[in-house]
């Protein structure tokens, strides 16, 4: 899930891995040794998945791979949590509230605001949301800079300074030079708000419900 950019390789199976110290904010808050068992829907490369404590019981599904959460018969459990694709994120809440206890989504703020959500969300209220100070980094963007045209044996031919065009890519593309216009290619932050939205039937969560900062 990612609102930045408008490049092409960054579209790929629309794969936006979660940075590992956005998934850590929110592990810091959960009691783990009230989890037995676990749910990542949308699995992706494992990065959540494989962040979750052993003994732990772990179960998951990843499209990618052939798995369609809503096409798979998933066994209820303690915790799901995700970063679910937020065109789809009511329909991934829909499920996982009806076979989890304690839900965890990542998601972004404005998710509240929408009249076709209201009636749900009305019903299922989040019991806690984690607001991020900081807006994730999920994908990398052309952000221009010193440009330098190299010619025979790494001779500097011409350096110029070039203003980003903004194309964002995969993080896992490893996109160091924008083929669209020769810019730097470095880490980027979202262009929107994101919290952590749980529903903690489970009362796994080490805060009383509220609206935290992280």
């Amino acid at each position: 899930m990612s609102s930045t950019g408008r490049g092409s390789i960054r579209v790929e199976n629309d794969f936006y891995p979660t940075p590992v110290q956005t998934i850590q904010s929110i592990f810091d808050r959960i009691h783990w040794g009230k989890v037995e068992t676990f749910l990542e829907p949308c699995r992706g490369d494992g990065v959540i998945l494989n962040m979750v404590p052993d003994p732990i019981v772990k179960h998951s599904c990843e499209i990618m791979d052939g798995q369609d959460y809503f096409l798979t018969a998933t066994p209820s459990v303690d915790l799901t949590l995700t970063n679910p694709p937020f065109s789809s994120a009511l329909e991934f809440l829909s499920k996982a509230i009806d076979g989890s206890k304690t839900v965890v989504f990542l998601l972004r703020t404005n998710f509240l605001g929408s009249a076709k959500r209201m009636p749900y969300l009305s019903a299922h209220r989040p019991t806690h949301l984690y607001q991020l100070s900081e807006r994730p980094s999920f994908v990398d963007v052309c952000k221009g800079g010193l440009v330098r045209t190299t010619g025979a044996a790494g001779k500097i031919l011409n350096s110029e300074k070039k203003k980003g065009c903004g194309w964002a890519f995969q993080k896992n593309a490893g996109v160091k030079e924008c083929p669209n216009c020769g810019g730097n290619v470095s880490a980027g932050t979202d262009s929107i708000e994101y919290a952590w939205f749980c529903w903690d039937n489970g009362q796994i969560m080490k805060d009383m419900p509220g609206i935290y900062f992280l």
